[in-house]
């Protein structure tokens, strides 16, 4: 089966329907954020139940790979919130997420920003 970059891939089994595994991603990827998002969100409200919550999901490109970038700011109250980045994309087949959380923005977050907007990741 080809997944659209003229690679064969093995099919694999989803739900009684065989997707190749490049195809089954690509649509999956979009509905596995929002649910990980919405997930994550219902967990923070349950220690949090006064926070207020704004959430902001966009489409990066981080040198060749493209990224689902999920932002939640938890708002605390007394000008306290929580931050969280999450940035999702499927490299060589499998889901990579990684989270940078803070609560004030500083230059070392910016650094530190910089950095992974920066950073090249090796396709196969």
């Amino acid at each position: 089966m080809d997944g659209g970059d003229g690679r064969k891939r093995k099919p694999i089994q989803q739900h009684g329907h065989q997707l190749g595994r490049f195809r089954f991603y690509k649509v999956a990827q979009a509905a596995t954020v929002n649910k990980n998002t919405d997930e994550l969100i219902e967990s923070i409200k349950k220690k949090n139940a006064d926070a207020k919550f704004t959430k902001n999901i966009t489409k990066d490109e981080i040198g060749k790979t493209s990224f689902y970038k999920t932002f939640i700011k938890v708002d605390l109250g007394n000008n306290v919130s929580q931050n969280y980045i999450i940035y999702n994309a499927i490299i060589n087949g499998y889901n990579a997420s990684f989270c940078i959380i803070y609560l004030n923005e500083t230059p070392e977050l910016i650094e530190l920003l910089n950095a992974f907007t920066d950073s090249k990741f090796k396709i196969q």
